[in-house]
């Protein structure tokens, strides 16, 4: 028989930090409020409140867990601050679907930053699976983008873009 990894070994371990923490099973969802930080592996999510919703399924099981294979989704509101991948995402709200893999990022002056290089739009969506980013205007203001071509990461494993770093960082941030 094999021996089960240690709860410090496991690699889905989802460790999270809130003032607040309301349960409801039948309703699927766990919702965070204050303070909340969530890590897993080497991604960090900040925010206000975070919603956790699980597979339908949850409410049937005897013992509730936390981890990827029973969460749908994660949405995440106020002061929205994610760190993965050597980059940082800030916005007002973010949702990321774990079956899609996608990150959807929103709200004003919503940004994606890589070093120097930075992304800013009312929305932006990261599809983690292959790397590509939409990056949506609000009716204020455009779409920017800023990119050294000196300090660029594109083609390297710290890129936003880049789907070989993606793929090796399937997470939930």
């Amino acid at each position: 028989m094999e021996d089960l990894p240690s709860p410090s070994e496991n690699t889905n371990k989802i460790n999270i930090l809130a003032d607040k923490l309301v349960f409801e099973r039948e309703n699927n969802f766990a919702e965070f409020s204050g303070h909340v930080e969530a890590t897993e592996k080497d991604t960090v999510l900040t925010a206000d409140n975070m919603k956790i919703y699980f597979n339908k399924d949850m409410a049937t099981r005897q013992e509730a867990s936390f981890n990827n294979q029973n969460i749908k989704e994660i949405h995440a509101s106020g002061n929205v601050r994610i760190l993965f991948d050597n980059n940082e995402a800030v916005s007002e709200n973010a949702l990321y679907s774990i079956e899609n893999n996608v990150l959807v990022l929103t709200g004003n002056n919503t940004r994606v930053t890589n070093g120097n290089n930075f992304i800013v739009g009312e929305k932006i969506t990261i599809f983690r699976a292959d790397g590509s980013i939409s990056v949506e205007s609000s009716q204020q203001n455009r779409v920017q983008a800023e990119f050294y071509s000196e300090e660029s990461t594109i083609g390297k494993e710290t890129n936003i873009f880049n789907k070989e770093q993606t793929e090796k960082s399937k997470i939930t941030p």
